[in-house]
């Protein structure tokens, strides 16, 4: 029992680390997006317009993609830790 609970503690870092990694991906996401506002009022050409508007769309899919990626990485992790207290219960209830 005790090498599962290791596994499960394993797992659980390494999930915290990649949702670490996912929120600093979201705090430049907020820059570009500062970045995009700007641009947006400064586009004066069609053109110009044009890549604005191509910027905003490539923004909304990673903005999406990170916020999609760190709620299934919280459920994850959620489930670990589950798994992690239960496993630890059955530990303590099987030592003497």
């Amino acid at each position: 029992m005790a090498l599962r609970t290791l596994v499960l503690n394993k797992r659980i870092r390494e999930k915290k680390a990649e949702l670490e990694r996912l929120r600093a991906a979201k705090q430049e996401l907020e820059t570009r997006e500062k970045q995009l506002e700007a641009d947006i009022e400064a586009a004066n050409t069609e053109e110009e317009q044009a890549a604005v508007d191509q910027a905003i769309e490539q923004f909304d899919h990673d903005s999406n993609e990170n916020r999609t990626q760190t709620a299934a990485l919280e459920g994850e992790i959620a489930d670990l830790e589950a798994q992690l207290e239960a496993a630890e219960r059955e530990q303590d209830e099987a030592t003497p």
